[in-house]
Parts: C-alpha cells; structure tokens; sequence
C-alpha cells in the first residue's frame, strides 16, 4: 500500500490509500543478463536491448551491459565507449536514465535535455519517439513496462483508461 505524504516527496493529493495489484509486480529473484562487445556487434546489441530500433550510428568501443529483469521493470548498467546519435521509434515503455559519467542529450515532442555526470533524465516517454547523441557513457537505467503503467494509470485515475 502506497500513500502520498507531504515529506516523503511523494504526491499528497491522493484521497486514499493506493493498492497496486500484486499482479503486476513479480516476486522472487530476477532474470540476470550480461554483455560485451565491440564495433557492429556491440551496435546491434543496443538497437535491440529496449524493444525498439535505435538506429544507432557512430564508431563502437566496448560497449558492457548488465540487466537485472524484475518483470514489470527491469534495471540496467550500461557502459558504452563511443560518440554516437540515435534516431528511435517510440519504445514500448518508460525508461529513465542516470548519468555516471559521460554526456547525453535527448530529444523528445520537442524538448531536449541535456544530462551531464549526476544527472537524471526521462528518456523516453510512454510511445514517444525520440532523438539522441552521447558520448562515453556510464548510466544506470530503470524501465518500466507498459503493464505496469497501464495498472497504475487505471488505479489512480480509472476515468483515463
């Protein structure tokens, strides 16, 4: 049970307590993966990895990756040593990024965000397309399915379903 209270940051407007769906959030241990590579293979890995087609360019280094798979949301450290664009087709979730090192900027219905080392930012909204360059990247990444947003959505606010 979730409820909103004024100093824990978190929205204060709900009028009751919200239950979420055990449905939608899966127990147990997650579903872990890794990866390394370098040049094209390291590029194809990255189009792929959020369910859409990046249409990465640039010249690939090492690119390391390390997933932790919850289900509804997933988590992902992603170290990638290039300078490279991306131009992307709406990505079925929500993904949002921190910065460790590096730099990015992202474009999104006309709002671009620049992130340097300690920055966060919402990547890519719920089927946005969006445009990005970065260079020599050290993130953390949190992604949350559509599923998800979907059960929240419906919970607190059922009228926009």
């Amino acid at each position: 049970m979730v409820e909103g209270t004024r100093a824990s940051g978190s929205c204060h407007i709900l009028r009751k307590p919200l239950t979420v769906p055990e449905s939608h959030a899966l127990r147990g241990l997650p579903s872990v993966f890794d990866f390394e590579g370098v040049g094209d293979e390291a590029r194809h890995w990255l189009d792929d990895l959020f369910g859409t087609k990046l249409r990465l360019s640039g010249r690939f280094g090492a690119v390391q990756h390390h997933r932790e798979d919850h289900g509804s949301v997933a988590f992902d450290h992603i170290r990638i040593d290039a300078t490279f664009a991306f131009d992307s087709d709406p990505m079925p979730s929500l993904v949002v990024v921190d910065m460790l090192d590096g730099f990015t900027e992202y474009t999104r219905d006309n709002v671009t965000d620049r992130v340097h080392d300690g920055g966060s930012v919402l990547v890519s909204g719920w089927d946005m397309p969006f445009t990005a360059r970065g260079a020599h990247q050290d993130i953390r990444a949190a992604t949350v399915t559509p599923e998800a947003l979907a059960a929240a959505v419906e919970e607190l606010a059922p009228e926009r379903v």
